[in-house]
């Protein structure tokens, strides 16, 4: 929904691709992995959205950055409804299980 993206390659592999899942707003904030280098997306978990709890006031999540540090652990900043940056941590296992 003409939002910003933010990827990183994981060490062993697989990209990560944090964006908005939604076709016209920024409501959802989606990671996807690609096995393939882009060829092919599979969305593992959603970080922000209408279901999750809490809900931001303006509820619009957008200009992702995402990194891995040494020690493996996935971050990701993000605009938090349009007030506060918000820093998700998580490790590969949690982005894997998901579904």
């Amino acid at each position: 929904p003409n939002s910003a993206v933010a990827g990183v390659l994981l060490a062993g592999g697989p990209l990560l691709l944090a964006f908005n899942n939604a076709e016209e707003n920024r409501e959802d904030l989606s990671l996807a992995l690609s096995t393939d280098f882009g060829g092919s997306w599979r969305v593992a978990r959603r970080l922000e959205g209408e279901s999750l709890a809490p809900r931001a006031p303006v509820p619009e999540y957008s200009y992702p950055w995402t990194m891995q540090d040494r020690s493996g652990d996935v971050h990701v900043l993000y605009t938090w409804g349009r007030s506060r940056i918000k820093h998700a941590v998580f490790n590969r296992a949690w982005l894997e299980s998901g579904g």
